[in-house]
């Protein structure tokens, strides 16, 4: 039996219900060039040019969990993939390949998992069609 997406995920150390850090933001003014802190929004839209700025802090903490996130969710999706692959090693990589890829089209919207247990019905129906022959 191959292994679920979240077990994958598991194994790189990626919970995947964990959320991202919250970015923390303060507003300013701009005043003849200068910046101006500024306690809330109100405040701010008392000049005639102002913004929301996100804290370089959140920022770099934000970036780094989604770069920290993106290599575990590739890890845990090679994993998966290989997990998957092991499952049918009596079917050759071309046709290994064209049923992956019809479960892919039918329900990768849905998720990994999904996309595995497509590709056991593309399957059984290669072999009816092999049967018929």
């Amino acid at each position: 039996m191959h292994k679920t997406y979240e077990d994958c995920c598991k194994e790189v150390g990626l919970n995947l219900k964990d959320p991202p850090p919250k970015l923390s933001s303060h507003w300013v003014g701009y005043d003849a060039g200068n910046v101006v802190p500024c306690k809330n929004m109100n405040e701010a839209m008392k000049y005639s040019l102002y913004e929301n700025v996100t804290t370089p802090e959140s920022r770099k903490a934000h970036d780094e969990y989604f770069e920290i996130r993106h290599m575990q969710e590739e890890e845990a999706t090679k994993i998966f993939l290989k997990s998957l692959r092991d499952e049918y090693p009596y079917l050759s990589d071309e046709l290994y390949n064209l049923c992956y890829a019809e479960a892919f089209s039918r329900s990768s919207d849905q998720g990994p998992d999904s996309v595995a247990t497509q590709i056991i019905e593309v399957i059984d129906f290669v072999r009816m069609v092999r049967k018929a022959k």
